[in-house]
């Protein structure tokens, strides 16, 4: 059986390595993304288990947010299993979010946390 993957969308490189650092030992294959326009194409070619999603994105060519990726995860029926876990750096933007993703962490977070949430999605 193989392991499950899971999307890093984060926009900051640093922090995309960290998070990456974070969700790989819980036994994920991650691959990740700097634009919301990448990791929507990708959402339409593969079921990742877990997406870890920035939702203030540089929004590259095609303006595609983090609610974007975060709209098409609930529109597509694929992904119904597919768990979320948010990260900002907005207190409000991330109350509004709380019934509609399975964790929102907010900036800066605890990579420790990180961690044990993508264990427990495996």
């Amino acid at each position: 059986m193989s392991n499950p993957l899971a999307f890093i969308v984060e926009d900051d490189p640093d922090s995309a390595k960290l998070y990456r650092r974070m969700v790989t030992p819980a036994g994920f294959v991650c691959e990740v993304f700097s634009t919301g326009e990448a990791a929507l194409k990708r959402l339409d070619e593969v079921t990742p288990k877990l997406v870890v999603l920035d939702l203030l994105l540089d929004e590259g060519v095609l303006n595609v947010s983090g609610l974007d990726v975060l709209e098409k995860i609930h529109n597509d029926h694929r992904l119904t299993e597919t768990r979320v876990i948010v990260i900002t750096g907005f207190r409000q933007m991330a109350d509004k979010l709380e019934n509609q993703v399975d964790h929102v962490l907010i900036k800066p977070i605890d990579v420790k946390q990180l961690r044990d949430l993508a264990g427990e999605t495996i």
